[in-house]
């Protein structure tokens, strides 16, 4: 929840005076990996994200966010671990992860 807050709240103090809607791909999402023998944590490479804010200046609670997350494009560092994680994760059928809030 915290990181929702601040994800919104850097789109609006970025957001122009006059603009209803705000895109940006500069935003950190990294995937977790938890296994007996060791944990990893890989990022999203950049462009992987994108999330838009759309004002609505009459009622602020209308307002939204998309945010649209590429599986394909985490990177661990590690082909054989990202291939387990694009599998695991059905990439082939869900490409995208989509969260509005």
């Amino acid at each position: 929840m915290t990181k929702t807050l601040l994800l919104l709240a850097s789109l609006l103090l970025s957001l122009p005076a006059s603009a209803t809607e705000l895109t940006s791909s500069g935003f950190d999402v990294t995937f977790h990996i938890a296994h007996p023998a060791k944990e990893y944590d890989s990022p999203l490479l950049p462009g992987g994200g994108v999330a838009t804010l759309h004002v609505d200046r009459a009622d602020f609670g209308k307002s939204t966010v998309d945010c649209v997350i590429q599986v394909g494009q985490f990177n661990s560092s590690n082909t054989r671990r990202d291939s387990h994680m694009l599998e695991t994760m059905e990439a082939l059928i869900f490409p995208k992860i989509t969260w509005k809030v």
